[in-house]
């Protein structure tokens, strides 16, 4: 996936603005965060979207959904011998849930009620 520059320098702004560090900082370091970040993923994103997909009707909350999916991916990628972060994990989350297929059984946030099951 190509970044654009202007997503690229909100990334930058919203990172440093998070971290409390210096915007030339946080590009000077965002190369090698890409990197490490996007292997990590390439191997936590599978674990995430089943993950994701297993709670998508779950009946839970949002945030329930959320705690529960972070808990399991922890623990699907520490077996797994993947020293996972907690940054990666939840991105791998939102990655997931945007990945989810738009079907009729609501939203993943749990803001919708799912379709009664069939008899």
């Amino acid at each position: 996936m190509r970044i654009t520059d202007t997503l690229k320098s909100k990334f930058i702004a919203i990172v440093a603005f998070l971290t409390k560090a210096s915007k030339a900082l946080v590009a000077a370091i965002l190369p090698v965060l890409e990197a490490d970040l996007s292997t990590l993923l390439a191997e936590i994103l599978p674990i995430a979207e089943q993950v994701v997909i297993n709670l998508a009707t779950s009946g839970q909350s949002g945030k329930e959904k959320q705690a529960a999916a972070f808990n399991q991916i922890k623990t699907a990628a520490l077996a797994a011998g993947i020293q996972a972060t907690t940054q990666a994990i939840n991105i791998a989350i939102e990655l997931a849930v945007a990945n989810l297929p738009k079907a009729s059984t609501g939203t993943v946030s749990g803001t919708t009620t799912p379709p009664p099951a069939a008899a």
